[in-house]
């Protein structure tokens, strides 16, 4: 069997998505009461994404037959205050008929090689943790971050705050607000610089500026079904934080919910300078979360590795954008 990779073409997408389609079904839960398939989605939204480059969408031919499919999406991630290029590995998919045949390690190889050639320090990913090692994927790299505070303790502030519509003037701010929260945290991965980094697709959940007195204060990301967990929560600045807290919790009072759990690095500066309110902060990391070092020269991640593997140092906290959520 002659296997030939190469980048994705227009007329491939339709096969793509059929491909997906037939190699996720298997992780349908529960089965017949769903069959939607979300990578088949996320495939479409991430070739919409500012980043995207087709020369990282690769395909495998099998006697002219598209057989499989990887996307390795460009990000900008810090690490150690330093902004690095890395790729996401996801979503990867080999035709039933064709797997445990080495179709998809030829994939991720070629991506690799290409990641390399193209200058991206690392890749990254959530897999699953016995097979993805074999190409060099370290487990436990990072997870999940976040500060919890017991809703009783946040004041009821009086303030006319509104929910608004992300606008693209907005963004340079929403950027600048970004970076000061988790422009010193390990593995933060920045949203970018479009209107559709900071808007979500999901029909369930919300992403929105909030205004005070029409000054924008803050930003939310937040399922509807769960505001007192968002999926990121930026505020203006120290004197703005608490109101934000305030309107958070007023959204969360129809829940049973006693915390509410926000998405912050706990041992990042502005946690530290700017949260005044009693908090728990809790990190957790990923056996799934994995990197592979592609650029073997740049210390900054080799150090940060080094250093998560012989429990020296905290693991990152890496929030995906909007364009990968689907409700």
């Amino acid at each position: 069997m002659k296997v030939q990779i190469r980048s994705e073409d227009i007329a491939d997408y339709a096969r793509i998505a059929e491909i997906n389609a037939l190699a996720f079904a298997e992780y349908l839960q529960p089965p017949l009461e769903s069959t939607y398939l979300p990578e088949v989605a996320l495939v479409d939204a991430l070739r919409h994404g500012a980043n995207f480059d087709h020369e990282l969408s690769l395909v495998a031919e099998v006697d002219g037959i598209v057989v499989g499919h990887v996307i390795f999406y460009p990000y900008e991630i810090y690490i150690a205050g330093e902004l690095l290029r890395a790729l996401s590995l996801a979503p990867i998919a080999v035709h039933p008929a064709f797997q445990n045949k080495g179709i998809g390690g030829m994939l991720i190889e070629e991506g690799h090689r290409r990641g390399v050639q193209k200058g991206y320090s690392f890749a990254f990913l959530l897999g699953h943790p016995s097979y993805y090692p074999r190409f060099g994927y370290q487990t436990n790299m990072f997870g999940e971050g976040w500060v919890e505070i017991e809703r009783v303790t946040i004041p009821s502030l009086e303030a006319d705050l509104q929910e608004r519509l992300v606008q693209p003037e907005y963004i340079e701010t929403l950027v600048r607000w970004w970076k000061t929260w988790f422009g010193d945290v390990d593995l933060a991965l920045f949203p970018g610089s479009t209107l559709m980094d900071w808007v979500s697709h999901a029909a369930g959940i919300m992403s929105t500026v909030v205004t005070r007195n029409g000054e924008m204060i803050g930003y939310l990301r937040y399922a509807k079904d769960k505001p007192n967990q968002p999926k990121l929560f930026l505020a203006k600045d120290r004197s703005t934080l608490n109101g934000l807290l305030t309107y958070l919790n007023e959204k969360a009072s129809r829940s049973q919910e006693k915390n509410l759990r926000l998405p912050l690095h706990p041992e990042s500066a502005r946690v530290k300078a700017w949260l005044e309110l009693p908090y728990e902060g809790h990190l957790k990391t990923w056996e799934a979360a994995m990197i592979k070092i592609l650029d073997e020269d740049c210390q900054v991640v080799q150090e940060y590795c080094d250093q998560v593997i012989a429990g020296e140092r905290s693991t990152g906290l890496l929030i995906y954008p909007p364009s990968i959520e689907f409700a």
